[in-house]
Parts: structure tokens; sequence; C-alpha cells
């Protein structure tokens, strides 16, 4: 496709203009753009709105409305395997074709509910903070902005990559911080009123899943992540998952 042009909640963005390349519809990081594309003749032009996820790359255009201009050059069509015994047993070792498109499917169902629940947590800390004004201490913004700027440095410390001065980092966090900062004092509050926490068998089912990742022990893994902190985050962010699932009813009040 070629990029015609990109806005950003009504602003052109320039770094979201890439030069004409080829894109394979599922496999963009956006699903609303792949969604746009599905249908498409070549040569036709159109335009294609979505919201930015919370984890896009460019922090600064997260959570906001984006349309893309684009032009399709050409279309192709991906020539898939076939499926025998040799390509089941590569892929992961399946013993018939349907078999194969079950994990798929149950993969995909999985993926679109997990999608889903994100997008509804995001839906319901939004409607919580516009009910519920109330700012941000400057300093703690300050702070927010400190630690990502020292993160920036530690990541380019080797020079290849300029580091950003503070205003930069400003301009692109401040706004993403400032939302963080207010989801995290909802959702401390919510899980306090209705004393959510998380239990030890689910911090141990967590550092399990690390374990096996890792092909370590689980009481050596326990120890290192008890020793690093790591523990006490884990703890939080079930607390935090526990708290939004309550709050969009995925799972009942405790």
């Amino acid at each position: 496709i070629d990029s015609l042009g990109v806005t950003v909640d009504g602003k052109p963005k320039n770094e979201l203009t890439p030069p004409a390349q080829p894109i394979e519809i599922g496999k963009g990081s956006i699903e609303e753009f792949d969604k746009g594309l599905v249908g498409l003749s070549k040569g036709q032009e159109t335009e294609i709105s979505l919201t930015f996820p919370e984890d896009f790359h460019l922090k600064d255009c997260a959570f906001k409305e984006g349309i893309f201009r684009i032009k399709v050059k050409h279309i192709r069509e991906k020539v898939l395997p076939e499926i025998n015994n040799e390509f089941l047993k590569k892929v992961g070792n399946f013993v018939d074709e349907k078999s194969l498109r079950d994990q798929i499917k149950k993969d995909l169902e999985a993926n679109a509910k997990q999608q889903a629940i994100k997008n509804a947590h995001k839906k319901a800390i939004d409607i919580l903070i516009e009910k519920n004004k109330f700012d941000v201490p400057p300093s703690k913004i300050e702070n927010y902005i400190d630690r990502i700027m020292e993160e920036q440095v530690k990541m380019n410390k080797d020079g290849v990559n300029p580091t950003p001065d503070r205003e930069q980092i400003s301009k692109i966090y401040k706004d993403i911080g400032i939302f963080t900062m207010k989801q995290y004092r909802i959702i401390d509050y919510i899980a306090k009123r209705e004393k959510i926490k998380a239990t030890q068998a689910e911090v141990d089912n967590r550092i399990q899943l690390i374990a096996e990742q890792y092909k370590k022990p689980f009481e050596e893994v326990k120890k290192i992540l008890r020793q690093n902190g790591t523990t006490t985050r884990i703890r939080e962010e079930i607390k935090e998952e526990k708290t939004l699932n309550s709050l969009i009813g995925e799972i009942p009040w405790e």
C-alpha cells in the first residue's frame, strides 16, 4: 500500500507515514487497521479510522483517534503449504488436520477474548476517571517523567540512538503518566474497599509459569523472585487484574 497521510486527533503525524510497503492482513499490530483493508481493490483509495492501542510503539499516540489515508498498489495471495503429516509434525506434532484446526480456533478465540477484556478494562477506567475528577500532584508527574528519562538514558547508553531531552519526553509521556496514575489510584481505592487481593495460590501459579518458561525448579525461581522484589510486583499485577475484571463483571466481587 501507499500511505497518503496520517492524522492523530486531527493533527498530521509524519512518523506514521512510511513509504510504500507490503501489508499482510491479520499480522498488523492494530486490528482495526487490518479490518479496514479487507475488500479493497487494486488502485482504490480509502480512509481507515481507528483508536491506537495502549501498547502502540509511539507512546504519544496511545488511546488517541487516528485516520490513515492509503492507496492499494498491489494485491497478492499468500500460498499456504500443503497440510500433510510432515507439516502437522513440524508445526506441533498434531495427529491430523482437525486437531490442528481445533487448536488454531481455540487460540484465536482466546486471543479475541483477551483483547475484548482489555478493551473493556480501558472503557471502565475511562468512565470512572470521567465521573470522578481529581488532579494528579505536579510532583508525581515530574517524578514519572524523571523515571522515563532514566529509562531512556539506560536504553541509549551505547550512543546508537540519541536520547530525547526532557521536554520531548514530557511531551510524549505526560498524558500517559497522568492516566496511569489516575488508573492506579482508582484501582487501589476499589481493591481496598472491596478487599480484593491476590491469593498465595494465584501468586504461586504465576511463578510456576515463569519457572516452566525458564525450565527451572519452582522453589528456586520463587526464592529469586522474592529476593529481587518481583513477587511483590506479581502480587500487585494480580490484584489489578482481579479488580479490573470485577469492574466489567468478568469475575464476581469477593
